[in-house]
């Protein structure tokens, strides 16, 4: 009886060890996914900034950020808070909204 009641804990902790690591697993593929997120809206960002002809340091002043902070954000170093995602998005004269949206941003930038 002994022998089965270890066996039954073994394949357990087998079952928990396989989980955890599918688990692992799965949180590393989201955070990817977020980074991906992430690096994309920095670039869209980026773009649309040169786009209607401003420079970091100008955004920077426009939004009342610290000057490295769009830096950050553009190279996807830093995440951006939604309250600044705005006030970029004014910035730029567009909507945050657009800014989440890549076909709409690359379009219409400076538009909102």
């Amino acid at each position: 009886m002994r022998f089965s009641v270890c066996s039954a804990a073994y394949a357990c902790s087998v079952v928990l060890a396989e989980n955890e690591a599918q688990i692992s697993k799965s949180k590393s593929a989201g955070q990817a996914s977020v980074d991906a997120d992430l690096a994309a809206l920095g670039l869209r960002i980026a773009r649309v900034r040169e786009r209607v002809g401003l420079t970091q340091v100008e955004l920077t002043e426009a939004v009342g950020l610290h000057s490295v902070t769009i830096s950050r954000i553009e190279t996807a170093k830093q995440s951006v808070s939604v309250a600044s995602l705005i006030h970029i998005a004014q910035a730029l004269d567009t909507k945050a909204a657009l800014l989440l949206e890549p076909e709409v941003a690359e379009d219409n930038p400076g538009h909102g």
